[in-house]
């Protein structure tokens, strides 16, 4: 522990994190962590040496080196170099997932964090998402999901329940299974999310003011510009189940609904099945504030700048 000391200039805490989360069997100090990152990096960088440049693939009549124009030019990685560039966290600093498993015996993930998709809207589709959970955690992973597919509270059900008991009352399920799934001695991280058009949403942004609810999970409220500027004019709102309803054709005329009331849209047709109930958009953002002051949550993701800003070009 001296060592350790030593290396982090006497900031206990510092030394504490690492040894605590990163720190693999006899390692003594983060050079040796850095020297296990080095040693199986170079042992990748070893299959894509520059005088295997002249490998290619067949490829639509045509043949490609596997090396990029950089790649085929630039000097070899070697194991001292991968150290030099990862010793004392100079130039390269892994994220947490690659300084915990990378070289080690174990099986366990090399990225932090996962998204899993939306729950199919049955007892089967959630406990799928409960199994991807576990499995992704039990390797070190953090999950992300979104709940929004599942129906409101209420809503109709073809089995012996006869009625949902809404999206929210899964919360504690996912969240149970984060605390159930030790990583080393740390629970894993899960991030629940559900649209501002969900029909439950007033249960989701007050979820976490009882403490004793919820406890392994954050949880986020995907917002919209319709919502915000809702918000800003002190407007009614229309949150409709599935989120993305087209509620232009789907309802009747918004100021003949009454406020808070779930409302089922009989309709032969599909693109108008659904439920709606009309808000006080301002009277629901009071209430993201006050748990913001009181319990620092839900956190808020603005969809719409997301997706327009997203560089990966998917949307």
């Amino acid at each position: 522990m001296s060592k350790l000391i030593e290396y982090f200039k006497g900031d206990d805490l510092a030394a504490s994190v690492w040894q605590g989360k990163y720190q693999y069997k006899e390692e003594e100090t983060p050079d040796d962590m850095h020297k296990r990152l080095a040693k199986s990096f170079a042992s990748v960088e070893k299959e894509y040496v520059k005088a295997e440049a002249s490998l290619f693939y067949e490829g639509e009549g045509k043949k490609k080196s596997l090396l990029s124009p950089y790649g085929q030019t630039r000097p070899d990685l070697t194991e001292d170099k991968l150290f030099n560039y990862f010793k004392n966290f100079k130039y390269i600093i892994p994220q947490g997932s690659v300084m915990a498993q990378l070289g080690i015996d174990s099986i366990g993930s090399l990225s932090n964090c996962f998204v899993v998709g939306q729950p199919v809207d049955s007892y089967g589709g959630i406990f799928q998402k409960d199994q991807e959970l576990a499995q992704l955690m039990k390797r070190r992973g953090g999950v992300g999901i979104d709940i929004s597919t599942l129906r409101p509270a209420g809503t109709a059900t073809s089995n012996a329940a006869k009625s949902s008991t809404g999206a929210m009352s899964f919360m504690n399920r996912f969240s149970n299974t984060t605390r159930e799934v030790a990583q080393n001695g740390r629970r894993g991280a899960l991030m629940i999310s559900t649209d501002i058009n969900h029909p439950d949403v007033l249960d989701f942004i007050k979820a976490k003011r009882d403490l004793t609810q919820i406890t392994g999970a954050n949880i986020s409220i995907k917002l919209n510009d319709d919502f915000m500027n809702a918000v800003v004019n002190d407007e009614d709102y229309i949150l409709k189940f599935p989120c993305d309803l087209n509620v232009n054709i789907a309802y009747p005329d918004p100021k003949q609904l009454e406020y808070g009331v779930l409302l089922k849209l009989n309709s032969d047709v599909k693109e108008k099945e659904g439920y709606i109930k009309k808000i006080k958009a301002k009277e629901y953002w009071d209430e993201i504030i006050k748990s913001a002051h009181s319990v620092a949550e839900p956190e808020l993701m603005f969809w719409n700048a997301m997706v327009d800003y997203s560089p990966d070009g998917i949307y």
